[in-house]
């Protein structure tokens, strides 16, 4: 039977209320009973029959079977439960409520209800332990399973006490604002997602792949089962019927604004798969199994002061949108076992200078974004690298470096080192190109060659161009610098046998000797860094 708060005053609205729940308990009540039932069971059914809750329902309540179900109810919104709803549905064995509007605060009777794709419409305070009263199968264990809520759901105090909650909560649930957790410990996973998610808005066949959570906020938790809040796979979920069309157009399954963890322990997994984040910060906070975000995609991050105890998967994940602000920091971070950032994407650059390692991590296929990255973080990449013995992989990572430590060395502190690192760059990017070298050398080479041939008119130029500047003196002091300076090239091993045929072109061909010797061994040293095996 459906009712909604539009067609009824409150009182009439209760009226039907209440004709609802004593025909629910009218059938499950038989159900149990199996037909079977002496005087009491007699009068119980005749006042249900009434609709009349005006009996001792104590014993009938610890009947264990005996189900509430509340379908299809719509609350109105200034909606109070009268005394005798309340004891019935606090205390019955089970309340199943489907399909409903619900308006007023549930938290009352949370310990024996399940929502099934329920709409609430008000703020929900958790502020109170749930125990485990019933035994279910995994997916049944769960409070709330494919329900919408509209306004903020906070669970435990900020400042008082600790809750403990033996029960799922959340499974498949759509949060319009805000979801809370403080100061809680966890025994059962508080959320889940099963493959698909089903929404009555839409026609029976329609499967729709879509959670949202606007903000989640975890403060002092403790989770001692598994934490778990994933999307799909869109790329395998892209194969089944009535949904291709749909998927195709999505990059991702669950959303979520904002994600804030401070101060709490992951005792178990972590997982937060084929998830599109825009922020998170994860501080303070520990996790003692595994960690992973596989297909994950980030905007800003910020891992800070916290732990990975086991193997941390970060891979095919996209970190940042290309804008520098939106870096992505692992500031103090501790990785005690292997950590995974295959085929993940750095659009805003990383910061994982100050990251703590106890293996080389994984960084295969990476593409970082050099814009904000830091020396100290390409050289971490670049040892990871060498220790697994990717050596072409090392080498780029190596030339990355060596451009940031151009940057930072500045001219006026020390010129000499900033032009070899300037000539390095210049002359083959620090060993990454084999070709530039090559090139120069040839036109190195020519140049030589032609100042060799034409040797005498360019000498002939050059003292009429001194004699002009500074009359016979100036060539007087040019002649005696020149022949010193070949005199000079003459002594030096091993250039002296090659010097022997350059009669007055010693000291010339000696700067050019020198200058092909840089040229080749740029040339060896790129070749080596891009095929070394």
């Amino acid at each position: 039977m459906e009712c909604s708060a539009e067609d009824y005053e409150n009182e009439e609205f209760e009226n039907i209320f209440i004709k609802i729940i004593c025909n629910s308990l009218d059938k499950s009540f038989r159900e149990c009973k199996n037909n079977r039932f002496n005087v009491i069971d007699f009068l119980i059914i005749s006042k249900l029959k009434e609709n009349n809750l005006d009996f001792d329902y104590e014993d009938f309540l610890l009947i264990e079977g005996v189900e509430l179900i509340i379908d299809r109810v719509s609350f109105p919104s200034n909606y109070k439960i009268s005394k005798k709803v309340e004891d019935i549905i606090k205390n019955i064995y089970s309340v199943k409520w489907n399909f409903c509007n619900i308006t007023f605060d549930i938290t009352k009777y949370i310990e024996r209800s399940e929502f099934n794709e329920c709409c609430f419409t008000k703020d929900i305070f958790l502020q109170k332990s749930i125990p485990s009263i019933n035994v279910k199968p995994y997916h049944e264990n769960f409070i709330f399973f494919e329900c919408v809520f509209e306004k903020d759901v906070t669970i435990g105090w900020e400042t008082i006490g600790r809750l403990e909650i033996y029960k799922g909560l959340f499974l498949d649930c759509v949060f319009i604002n805000n979801l809370k957790l403080f100061n809680t410990s966890f025994k059962f996973p508080f959320f889940s997602n099963s493959e698909f998610y089903s929404n009555t808005e839409y026609d029976d066949l329609c499967v729709y792949p879509i959670r949202y959570i606007k903000i989640i906020v975890i403060e002092n938790c403790i989770f001692d089962s598994n934490f778990s809040i994933n999307g799909i796979d869109l790329e395998k979920s892209t194969d089944k019927v009535n949904v291709k069309n749909y998927l195709s157009n999505l990059k991702s399954s669950m959303f979520i604004e904002d994600l804030c963890i401070k101060n709490s322990k992951f005792n178990k997994k972590f997982e937060l798969k084929y998830s599109s984040v825009k922020n998170i910060d994860f501080d303070n906070s520990n996790v003692d199994g595994i960690f992973d975000v596989y297909k994950s995609s980030f905007i800003k991050a910020k891992f800070r002061k916290s732990i990975f105890k086991e193997f941390a998967a970060f891979e095919y994940v996209v970190f940042g949108d290309g804008k520098k602000e939106n870096i992505t920091d692992f500031i103090y971070t501790t990785f005690k076992d292997f950590s995974n950032f295959r085929n993940t994407k750095f659009k805003s650059g990383l910061n994982f200078s100050s990251a703590n390692i106890k293996q080389e991590p994984n960084f295969l296929n990476t593409n970082i974004n050099l814009v904000g990255t830091d020396r100290e973080t390409l050289r971490i990449i670049k040892n990871s690298f060498e220790k697994n013995n990717k050596k072409i992989e090392a080498s780029r990572f190596f030339t990355y470096e060596m451009r940031e430590y151009r940057k930072e060395t500045k001219w006026i502190k020390n010129p000499f080192r900033r032009f070899v690192l300037n000539a390095n760059y210049v002359i083959s990017g620090f060993g990454n190109n084999y070709v530039w070298p090559i090139l120069i050398l040839c036109a190195s080479v020519a140049l030589y060659v032609h100042l060799l041939i034409h040797q005498n008119e360019w000498v002939i130029k050059t003292l009429n161009l001194v004699n002009i500047i500074g009359g016979d003196r100036a060539v007087s002091w040019f002649d005696t610098v020149t022949y010193y300076a070949n005199e000079g090239s003459k002594v030096i091993i091993p250039f002296n046998k090659l010097l022997e045929a350059k009669q007055g072109f010693e000291f010339i061909s000696l700067l050019f000797f020198i200058w092909f010797g840089v040229l080749i061994w740029q040339t060896v040293v790129a070749v080596k860094r891009n095929t070394q095996h």
